[in-house]
């Protein structure tokens, strides 16, 4: 097969051809169509949240709080609600950690200044348990860190 035959046959037959016209209707169909699809993904966006990542580690002091009598009730993903306490001795920047209303223990003293501080501003944090696998955990001496968690800011989407 010669060039120039390669080149015709790759072209789209209805190159040649003049567009045809759209009838209004069809147009006026099309553009309502698309407005509406955007109000919808619009709407749809009002309600979400964009969350920045903070922190994904150990949930602090597991073995001295209620994290061994409920760990088999809490599951991936679980929600998880952070608490300052400020009259910690140990921590003047201490975050409690509770699951439905079971203390869980802390965020990591290393780690919680940035975190203490949007929450002491009113930023709104989110905590999610990282739940390991139990085949990790069978393997886990350490019981002071038994759960992990991940926290975020949530912003306005």
């Amino acid at each position: 097969m010669s060039a120039n035959r390669l080149r015709s046959a790759s072209l789209p037959l209805a190159v040649n051809k003049r567009p045809t016209a759209m009838k209004r209707s069809d147009f006026i169909r099309l553009l309502l169509t698309g407005s509406a699809v955007a109000v919808a993904k619009g709407a749809e966006a009002a309600g979400r949240k964009r969350l920045r990542y903070l922190y994904s580690g150990p949930v602090n002091g597991t073995y001295y709080y209620e994290a061994s009598k409920v760990y088999d009730r809490i599951a991936h993903n679980d929600l998880l609600e952070l608490r300052l306490e400020t009259d910690n001795a140990h921590d003047h920047r201490a975050i409690e950690v509770f699951w439905n209303g079971h203390k869980l223990g802390y965020l990591p003293r290393a780690d919680n200044k940035v975190i203490y501080n949007l929450m002491k501003d009113g930023a709104v944090v989110e905590a999610r348990i990282k739940k390991e696998d139990r085949k990790v955990l069978a393997e886990c001496e350490d019981l002071y860190n038994l759960i992990r968690m991940r926290v975020w800011m949530v912003e306005p989407y």
